[in-house]
């Protein structure tokens, strides 16, 4: 055998050797790589293994090395080429498409071999399937910090916003409050001699932050006098620059029966009195996070002895269901209907929940019935 041939076919099997090692260690790597510089490292890698000058790995239309020119926007390829039709491309050149890229050598001193291209395909396979296992184990992370933020949200915003109330002096509450999610928007908090209802827009973490918030603020809003203007230089420009918005129902209970209240955007309380008639009271302000005022008076209203308030948010008056006309709302009506035929709290809420049963609640919903009961006091 001629000794040149058989030099070059030692060289081929040194070179074939040298890629079966390099394959072997680049499985092993792949498999502790924890981001995409790990892959441009592999590909730089097998460069050295194929005597090539240069190397680029592109994935989602993006080069994660710098690249020359001439191949910076060169479109992905749809089978291996070996030469590119620009002026500036070297004579000797690989590109092997991937899923979602591709990958490119340049500059070997001599043609690249059929077993360089089988390498970079290879290689190529083990990049594409590297990728999809760090995708797939980012979601898994991403997943598991959701599921760790929900579970710590969900405890915090329970704490801020109990289940159940301490009511004014000569006043019973029974209260419903069901987020729609893991944590929500709506609050109902006490604080002495008041009771607040509201409902921040949207759900999730970033209505409870402001409800957290909401919360936090009432005890010192409602030391100063005008609960609303208080209210609104606290959280007025958060909810503003959040694009977000927030109705609430303020009350002011006194122990001979007599209330404040203000309502901003929120909808009507109902006041049944004993005689079974139904009182309502109206929006007093627009709602916290659109329109600012310079004040927020207070209106009046009195309650008889057992007399019994519905306080509620629109997760119950927009509750829904399907009907032959299309989609139908539960709607305020209802909930004055309802609660003419009851007398106490507790059969309030019953009574509620029952008319409820056919209707789909879509959005956080709370309620709370507070009945004026003096004897108590």
């Amino acid at each position: 055998m001629p000794e040149n041939v058989l030099q070059s076919t030692m060289d081929a099997l040194g070179d074939c050797f040298d890629q079966v090692v390099f394959l072997e260690q680049a499985v092993k790597r792949a498999v502790r790589t924890n981001d995409l510089a790990g892959l441009s490292d592999l590909v730089q890698e097998a460069q050295s293994v194929m005597g090539a000058r240069g190397s680029g790995l592109n994935l989602a239309g993006r080069w994660l090395t710098p690249v020359p020119g001439w191949l910076r926007n060169q479109p992905r390829p749809t089978s291996r080429i070996f030469t590119l039709d620009e002026a500036d491309a070297p004579q000797h050149l690989l590109g092997v498409p991937l899923p979602g890229g591709w990958v490119a050598f340049w500059d070997k001193p001599s043609v690249f071999t059929a077993g360089d291209a089988r390498l970079a395909e290879t290689l190529g396979e083990l990049i594409s399937a590297t990728e999809d296992a760090l995708r797939a184990r980012a979601e898994r992370v991403q997943t598991a910090l959701a599921e760790h933020d929900r579970q710590t949200a969900a405890r915090i915003w329970r704490r801020v916003v109990p289940e159940t109330i301490t009511p004014p002096r000569a006043y019973r509450v029974v209260s419903v409050l069901r987020p729609a999610r893991e944590v929500g928007g709506d609050f109902l908090t006490a604080t002495d001699d008041w009771i607040v209802i509201g409902d921040v827009s949207g759900k999730g973490v970033p209505a409870a932050m402001f409800t957290g918030m909401f919360v936090s603020n009432l005890p010192l809003a409602v030391e100063r006098g005008d609960v609303g203007s208080a209210l609104a230089r606290s959280l007025h420009t958060y909810l503003e620059d959040a694009e977000m918005f927030a109705t609430l129902a303020a009350l002011c209970l006194h122990p001979d029966g007599r209330f404040e209240y203000l309502s901003m955007g929120h909808p009507p309380i109902y006041l049944r009195h004993p005689d079974g008639s139904v009182e309502s009271f109206k929006v007093t302000a627009p709602p916290l996070g659109t329109f600012q005022l310079p004040t927020y008076p207070m209106r009046e209203g009195r309650f008889t002895p057992g007399g019994l308030m519905c306080l509620y948010t629109d997760g119950l008056s927009e509750a829904e269901r399907e009907s032959s006309d299309g989609l139908e709302l539960f709607g305020h009506e209802r909930i004055a209907d309802v609660l003419r035929d009851v007398e106490t709290p507790e059969a309030a809420r019953d009574a509620m929940t029952a008319a409820l049963q056919e209707w789909r609640i879509t959005d956080d919903f709370t309620m709370a019935f507070v009945q004026y009961r003096p004897e108590d006091a």
